[in-house]
């Protein structure tokens, strides 16, 4: 699972987007694609602006409340986001199709076992596949 020093790391980058703790359940292979997406939803939401000038409303602005690997690709679930967020946060989750999500290196969505699905690299991929086969 994703290492707590990196997300340490995160919170102090990026303060409003995990004000809160979010619920973590990835690998660190997409820790590169984490940080990039960070880097474009903070001054985002440092630009949010709420609907009235009431300063309760400050409680609505958004944050990060999950990260998680679901059908081999990453996702991320804000509390709330902008169409602009969404964008980026799509992105994301297209480009982690594509990283390995044990380590980082280039992959490739695949099928593993009837509906199982993941984003590997040949030398994770063989790696898993060995140890389930003993």
């Amino acid at each position: 699972m994703i290492e707590l020093d990196f997300w340490a790391e995160q919170k102090v980058k990026y303060p409003l987007l995990y004000r809160e703790q979010p619920a973590l359940e990835c690998w660190d292979g997409w820790n590169a694609i984490l940080d990039k997406l960070g880097s474009r939803l903070e001054p985002l939401i440092t630009a949010w602006k709420p609907w009235d000038d009431d300063p309760h409303t400050e409680s609505y602005r958004p944050y990060c409340i999950q990260v998680k690997e679901k059908f081999g690709t990453l996702r991320f679930y804000m509390s709330s986001s902008n169409e602009e967020m969404d964008e980026w946060i799509d992105l994301a989750e297209v480009n982690s199709s594509q990283i390995c999500e044990m380590c980082g290196k280039p992959g490739e969505l695949q099928n593993h076992v009837a509906w199982f699905r993941t984003t590997r690299c040949r030398e994770c991929l063989v790696s898993r596949t060995a140890r389930e086969s003993k």
